[in-house]
């Protein structure tokens, strides 16, 4: 689990990967798109990100609507399997538009 403080904490491109749910190479392929860059190089070339960053930065066009991201994300990082978004999606979705009314 990763706790943000207002210091800046930069994290691997498999930390990065593990915080956002997705894999290492999709952070390179994002890079390579223009979509999500890292924030800094080390002497070395190595790929460092800003995690209070990433914690904001998703790419404009994952594929995902802001709410999808926000499910997937979230669900990732408690463990729960992908064969359950659709339906935790559904749950969520409900749960907004009850909120609205």
């Amino acid at each position: 689990m990763y706790i943000l403080s207002m210091s800046r904490k930069m994290v691997s491109i498999h930390e990065a990967a593990e915080f956002l749910g997705v894999s290492a190479q999709t952070l390179r392929r994002w890079e390579r798109e223009g979509k999500l860059m890292p924030d800094e190089r080390t002497p070395g070339g190595r790929r460092r990100y800003d995690l209070a960053r990433l914690a904001q930065a998703v790419p404009a066009d994952a594929g995902m609507s802001d709410l999808e991201l926000f499910v997937v994300l979230i669900a990732r990082r408690y463990g729960v399997s992908s064969e359950k978004f659709p339906a935790l999606l559904d749950r969520i979705r409900s749960a907004v538009e009850a909120a609205q009314c």
